[in-house]
């Protein structure tokens, strides 16, 4: 389903998802936390969601079109160390793998 284009999915770290969670039940909008500071988690660019018009069944060795990608994220440096910023996870389907 995720590469024929009919699920969004975004990866996040598991802590970074239950501290997600948390800030969401004590209203708190964001935080900072330091794991993915300097991956492509931070630098933006994940696939979330491919093209539709994307088939598993097409055996082509053409590359699957992006629809979605992740935004870059704001990191800040606090005593020399990098962190990314995190906003609440807001629930309505949650999958845990």
């Amino acid at each position: 389903m995720f590469f024929s284009g009919k699920l969004e999915v975004e990866l996040t770290p598991q802590g970074t998802l239950a501290a997600r969670m948390q800030a969401a039940g004590a209203g708190i909008p964001a935080f900072y936390s330091p794991a993915g500071a300097g991956t492509i988690y931070s630098n933006g660019g994940l696939p979330i969601k491919y093209k539709e018009e994307n088939s598993i069944k097409n055996n082509s060795n053409r590359l699957l079109e992006v629809d979605i990608e992740s935004p870059k994220r704001e990191v800040r440096s606090f005593n020399g160390k990098d962190y990314v910023m995190e906003g609440m996870v807001n629930m309505g389907i949650l999958v845990f793998l």
